[in-house]
This record gives C-alpha cells, structure tokens and sequence, in this order.
C-alpha cells in the first residue's frame, strides 16, 4: 500500500486527505471509496486515460482507492493528480519520497493538468500543515505567486511528475512576481456627474469611514453612477486584502486564475435568490456578500429585490461575516463590503420630484417601500435624496473641468490615517467598525453635540442603533475636518444623511 496527500475545502476551512492505493487479486477495476462524490467518481476514467497517455498501462488487478477522512465527503476535482500519483508510485513508477509534497490538479484525457478551484486557500493550508512542497496546475501559478515559506511548482503534464526526482526535487520552482495594484476598474467616473454636491459629499464620507449607503430620487438623476463611482474612491487593497479577497474568489473560480487586486464590485440583478445572495446552499458556497468582501455591494433597484432577500443582509451588515449552517457542513466567509443601495421613491418614480407628478397612490408608495425595513434602514448610516440637477451644470464642457479625484483622494487618504491610529488598539481600522463601547470609550463629543442628538432622537425617531450610527458618522466628518473632537456642525452635518430619504422635508 502506498500514500499520497491531497487537500479539500469546506468553505474556506481546510481539511488534509489522505489518498491510499492498494491493488489486490479480483475482478480488474478502479474503486474509489471515501464518499466521493460525482465528480470524483468520474475522475476514475480521466486517471486511467492519463495513465496510458502516459505510456502507462494500468495493471490487470481490483484498485482500490481510499479517501481518509472517510467521513467527510470529497467534493471536487482538485483530487485527481494526487490518485494518479499515488497509482504511479504503487507502479513504482516514482523516484523518491512524496511525503513532504501535497498534490493538486485536475486531469484531462491526454494527461494535461487543468486549474482547479480554490488553489489559493489551499496553498495556505498546505504551508500551515508543514508541507514543504505543493505541486499544482501550471493556470494557478499567477494566483498563488504571493505564497512565501513553501516551495511551489507549477507543472502542465503528468509527464512531469514521471520525469522527478523528488528526494532532488528537480521540479522548477516559481518565483515571486510585482504586483501592480490598482483602485478601479473604470477611472473617472465621478468627473462625468453633473452637480450633486450633496451626494458627492455623501459618498466622501461613506468612502472615508465604510458606512453603508442609500441614494433615493427620481430616475436619470445619476443613483446608479453616483453608486459605482464610489469604487474611484477606495484606496488600493493591500498585500494581506489581496491574498484574503482573491480566496474567495478563488473558492467559486471567479478570479479566472489570477490574483485579484483591485476591490471587488458586486451588483446582482433583482432576481437573484437568497442563496445567490449569501451564499450557502448545498455546496456552502460563498454569496455575493462574501464576494464583494474588502469591496463594494452595490444594489441597484433595491426595493424590487424580494424582501426576505434584503432582510438576509441584517446580520452581516453588523458582524461583516456569514456562517453557513447545512447538514453537510459548516462554514463561515467574510463579509465586510460598503453597501450601496440605490432606489427610486415609487412604482412610477416620481414621488416629491420638482419635474414630474407622481401617479402613484399612497397605499402603492407605502407598499414599495416596505421592502425597506425599518431594523434594515437603521443600519444604513446614509440615507440620501438625490433630485434632478439643473440644466445650468451642463453648459461647460467636461474638459474645462479640474478632475476631483485626486483632492478627495488625499483627504479620504488623510482621513483613513486618523483613524487607523485611534482604532488600532481595539483592532479596528474603520470608524463605521466601532460598537457603541468603543464610541463612549473613544470619541471626544463635546455637550453641544450630545444636546443636538438628544434633541434630534426625540424630533425623527432615532433607535439606539441610529444614535450611534449618527456618532459613527459624525466622528467620520470629524476625521474628514482633522478635528480633535465631534462638534455640534459634525453632529448637523450627520443627522442631514440619517433623516429617512423617502421622507425628504
């Protein structure tokens, strides 16, 4: 009996498989046990046409094939290469020892090694597990260049494999590569949007402390590109966000191989299902949420998603991850995305608007946007109208215009500094981060500010959540102004984006 290694995911969590062949006398097959699933049962005829392709003949006995843990159920085809090694060393067919290597890949007829999914995560896994070596699909590499500590080689053919001394370790070993990071896939975008002063400030702040946003108006007003122009302003993923985000994105294949340096934009059509939405499902497989971690979730046409879909969004929203409870198993992504929703105010969209009437009656107005719950709205820290511009803001051309980016840019960049330096004893780096303790332990307020609040909780309502979603807000303004202290203004400025969008005064 010989033993190769081999790793699965479960969610994100790692799980090392033992592969252990062994050929014994009886009805000459390939038997793969372990509760593979289907797609390792059909992995049998890709190994055995690989073998041959190989100049291979596979021998005339019963194989048999174990899957250790044989409790946990093997999803996948990541498995394959490792089997076929395995078979090969029981052909002894492979010189030296394979203990300290973890073996990856798909395969196809002919013997080419195909990418798999999650290659990632589990690259992180095998240097966490003690391997030395792990050995993968050549499509990979590009994805799991940032890896130190552990020894990775790419390789395209199981030629290569037959081809190795593993005690030399003769496979090429891959090389580190420059990442060039970027901020966003379309630049430019907000230096197109005409007026909006207001919002533009909005999204400044959402930017600077990663508070969640809602911008409700008219149609053609520019909610949408208003939403995807916030992705200008976030700043560059670092090294560890990298690696974080392009896990995630590596564990559905979505990354296409490749690292993923730029923060995540994520906007589902209104159809999308719970499941679409979260994630979970069968396979525990990670949600639009989790996908747009270290990114943007921007719903457009919020309040036509289904209403259980959005009031899925309420716990996440507040502990930035999500945990998958199914009877196949547990598991838990991140979620920490700025949330972006944009709305018109009615069925026809033109409630309270200066340039049309709306057609809607009250009862339909109400009923549209009831998708809107009141325990998902107190989450979201902006809420903004945002009106029809004056036709006075198109008449000099674009050219003629100073870009804006760069300015905010450098005071978002500034702003992010003040609060990476008072947040990072309690282990946080965003002001929209912060609980109510860390608020009353953290932030200065001065009275003239508390007697604003106290007087605005009683005049719109606010819940103790939105209390504190207001300071959040405020101490993000502050930053905005490098103030030592949240002021009354800070405290104005916050309640303007709190009070109820579709209840404009």
């Amino acid at each position: 009996m010989v033993r190769t290694y081999t790793a699965v995911l479960q969610g994100l969590e790692p799980t090392k498989i033992e592969v252990e062949v062994e050929a014994i006398r009886g009805t000459p097959q390939l038997l793969l046990i372990g509760l593979p699933a289907k797609t390792l049962d059909e992995a049998k005829e890709r190994i055995t046409a690989s073998l041959l392709n190989v100049g291979i003949r596979p021998k005339s006995r019963r194989t048999i094939v174990n899957l250790a843990p044989a409790d946990l159920p093997k999803r996948g085809s990541g498995l394959e290469l490792a089997i076929a090694v395995c078979i090969l060393k029981l052909y002894e067919q492979i010189q030296g020892s394979t203990d300290d290597c973890l073996f990856l890949g798909e395969l196809s007829l002919s013997g080419h090694i195909k990418p798999i999914k999650g290659a990632l995560p589990l690259t992180l896994a095998a240097r966490k597990m003690g391997f030395k070596h792990i050995i993968m699909p050549q499509g990979n590499a590009k994805e799991v260049s940032l890896i130190k500590q552990i020894q990775i080689h790419p390789i395209s053919h199981l030629q290569e494999i037959l081809d190795t001394n593993f005690d030399q370790m003769t496979l090429p070993v891959l090389k580190p590569q420059p990442i060039i990071t970027q901020t966003t896939h379309q630049p430019k975008l907000l230096d197109q949007i005409m007026g909006q002063d207001q919002a533009k400030r909005a999204l400044t702040i959402a930017t600077t402390g990663g508070h969640h946003t809602l911008l409700m108006g008219p149609p053609g007003v520019g909610k949408s590109l208003l939403a995807q122009s916030l992705a200008e302003l976030l700043p560059a993923l670092n090294i560890d966000q990298i690696i974080e985000t392009t896990a995630i994105h590596s564990v559905v294949g979505s990354n296409g191989g490749q690292l993923v340096t730029v923060p995540p934009i994520r906007s589902p059509h209104h159809t999308i299902t719970q499941v679409g939405l979260i994630g979970g499902g069968s396979g525990l497989k990670p949600g639009e949420i989790s996908l747009a971690h270290n990114g943007i979730l921007f719903l457009d046409e919020v309040t036509e998603f289904a209403r259980s879909t959005l009031e899925a969004l309420r716990q996440p929203l507040e502990s930035g991850q999500i945990t998958h409870v199914r009877n196949s198993g547990t598991a838990t992504y991140p979620a920490k995305f700025l949330f972006v929703a944009a709305s018109n105010p009615c069925p026809c969209g033109w409630f309270q608007s200066q340039k049309k009437a709306c057609v809607c009656s009250p009862s339909k107005r109400e009923q549209y946007l009831n998708k809107l719950s009141g325990p998902l709205l107190d989450r979201i820290d902006l809420q903004i109208w945002v009106d029809m511009p004056d036709v006075s803001v198109i008449n000099q051309p674009i050219s003629t215009q100073p870009s804006q980016l760069p300015q905010l840019k450098k005071v978002i960049a500034q702003a992010r500094q003040l609060q990476k330096q008072r947040l990072t004893a309690i282990g946080k780096t965003l002001n929209s981060q912060m609980n109510s303790a860390d608020i009353r332990s953290i932030c200065q307020i001065d009275q003239l500010a508390w007697q604003l609040l106290k007087l605005a909780q009683h005049k719109i309502d606010l819940s103790l959540r939105g209390v504190f979603g207001v300071l959040r807000v405020a101490q993000t303004i502050a930053d905005l102004a490098s103030a030592q202290s949240i002021s009354k203004n800070h405290v104005a400025e916050a309640l303007q984006f709190r009070t109820l969008a579709r209840m404009r005064d």
